[in-house]
């Protein structure tokens, strides 16, 4: 078997896309953090082909719907698990590259609605506080 930088893009494309499908399969047997880093693998796949190299438009397009999609998957496993931020951030790559990917808007607004929500939580917990402070001195 040739080794990795030895691979042409096509070649990468599949794997990673096999990749991906193992991850797809095993987010829907519930086992979210070893889908997490079956997406990553794949995303390293595709780091491999570089721009510059000879490669058509459409194995470029493919790579980047491909990218797109792990990077959403990713974002949709750290939604599950409450890591707003890190949604936000995989979501904000995708969103850079496609504005109307669905998911990703949709990801990306739960997770900011999510945050907004905690810190109106904070600051009323916070003025309760002051609240109660305020008034046990007088």
């Amino acid at each position: 078997m040739p080794e990795l930088y030895e691979l042409k893009p096509p070649s990468l494309i599949e794997i990673a896309s096999q990749v991906k499908s193992q991850g797809v399969e095993l987010f829907f047997q519930h086992r979210s953090r070893h889908a997490f880093f079956k997406f990553q693998k794949a995303i390293q796949y595709l780091v491999l082909i570089n721009k510059e190299e000879q490669c058509s438009a459409e194995i470029l397009a493919k790579k980047k719907k491909l990218q797109d999609t792990l990077y959403c998957n990713m974002a949709g496993i750290h939604v599950q698990q409450g890591n707003w931020e890190a949604a936000i951030d995989l979501c904000t790559i995708v969103l850079k590259n496609n504005p109307n990917y669905v998911k990703a808007l949709f990801r990306r607004g739960k997770s900011l609605m999510e945050i907004q929500v905690r810190m109106n939580g904070l600051n009323v917990l916070t003025l309760t506080l002051l609240d109660s402070i305020r008034q046990s001195t007088f």
